[in-house]
């Protein structure tokens, strides 16, 4: 390297790291800085843990191209390594590889302060009874990660913490370590499995509602869209919207309901048109038929997946917009176009942990 800049050094480190896992008999390589003024020396494991701890000072979020693997600074004599809720906050701003994240989520629970206890011990008593403990450390460490990132308000390093907790977390294998799959909830009735991410002071909600980045929030909506199917608020909020629906058609025949409905949903003058013919009512017959076929799925990538190819014809929502956000336990910020990212975004993570299963299935 022959700058001492921050950026150079990182991006360093992230190149050497990346190497290592394209070619992981060669080891870590060393680092090396060159300058006129000092020569050439060496940029040891020491030297880039200081450099790491200086930029945890850093208030502005700089993700990196190529995260690093901070395991290698975890390895120093101890005392001397990476903090495994340090490992956090830098990944938050910068980002570090995904096996230095699953490797720190194991050993998270023995770094945590008083804030970050009381978090960890909440989410373990509200989960981790008996046989369930182990799943709801994983929820625990999912709760810090994600608190971190969105703190940083960084999308590339909140994505990169959904993509890896939502395997520990929603994974068929790993709930059944919760007590199993939910059961569709009915109107009126309380979910019979509590939810999958929440603790007092730290909920999903929370998140979503403290995050300005637009990317950030479509990450953390992927999560309460998982945690409603999972919970079983998905399902009872489908259910609703068929009642609604359906009511809403009963009376739709009424040119004055349909005027006042207009008014209601404080739809522009340009819409009216829609509500004074019977464009509305086909459009929304369509809808309740929809809504109708997504309520028999019972698995969640058939019913994920009804839900994006639905929220992709719609051209102009407003009550249709209002209950997608309400079964994927989103708030009205999210739009049409916000929604759609959520429900991809949900679809590829489902198809990748149901995938794994099942070749896992296929293999044994």
């Amino acid at each position: 390297v022959r700058t001492t800049q921050i950026k150079h050094l990182l991006l360093a480190m992230g190149v050497r790291d990346h190497i290592a896992r394209l070619l992981p008999n060669l080891g870590p390589l060393p680092i090396v800085l060159h300058d006129p003024e000092r020569g050439t020396r060496p940029f040891p494991f020491s030297s880039q843990l200081q450099l790491v701890q200086k930029c945890l000072a850093f208030d502005t979020p700089y993700p990196l191209r190529l995260p690093i693997d901070l395991r290698l600074l975890s390895s120093l004599p101890k005392g001397a390594g990476i903090a495994p809720l340090d490992l956090l906050r830098f990944h938050a701003r910068f980002g570090v590889t995904q096996e230095a994240l699953l490797e720190t989520a194991g050993n998270v629970r023995d770094s945590c302060g008083q804030p970050e206890e009381e978090l960890w011990m909440a989410s373990v008593a509200e989960l981790g009874f008996a046989r369930r403990r182990r799943f709801a450390e994983r929820a625990a460490f999912a709760l810090l990660a994600l608190d971190f990132a969105v703190s940083a308000d960084n999308a590339e390093s909140t994505l990169s913490v959904v993509r890896m907790v939502t395997p520990l977390v929603f994974r068929k294998d790993a709930l059944s370590m919760r007590g199993g799959d939910c059961q569709p909830v009915h109107e009126g009735e309380e979910p019979s499995s509590p939810p999958v991410l929440r603790a007092p002071s730290t909920t999903l909600r929370s998140l979503m509602v403290r995050a300005q980045n637009r990317d950030v929030r479509v990450a953390i909506g992927v999560c309460l869209a998982l945690e409603s199917f999972h919970n079983g608020r998905s399902p009872q909020k489908v259910a609703s919207a068929c009642s609604l629906f359906q009511e809403w058609l009963t009376q739709a025949s009424s040119i004055s309901f349909r005027l006042q409905s207009h008014k209601d949903e404080k739809r522009s003058w340009a819409e009216l048109g829609d509500f004074v013919s019977d464009r509305i009512i086909a459009n929304r017959k369509l809808f309740l038929a929809t809504l109708g076929d997504i309520a028999k799925c019972c698995d969640r990538l058939d019913f994920f997946r009804a839900l994006k190819d639905l929220s992709l014809k719609l051209l102009h929502p407003s009550l249709r917009l209002h209950v997608l956000q309400g079964i994927l336990g989103l708030d009205e910020t999210y739009d049409r176009d916000m929604v759609v990212d959520v429900l991809t975004l949900t679809l590829d993570l489902v198809q990748d942990m149901d995938g794994s299963v099942e070749r896992e299935r296929r293999y044994h």
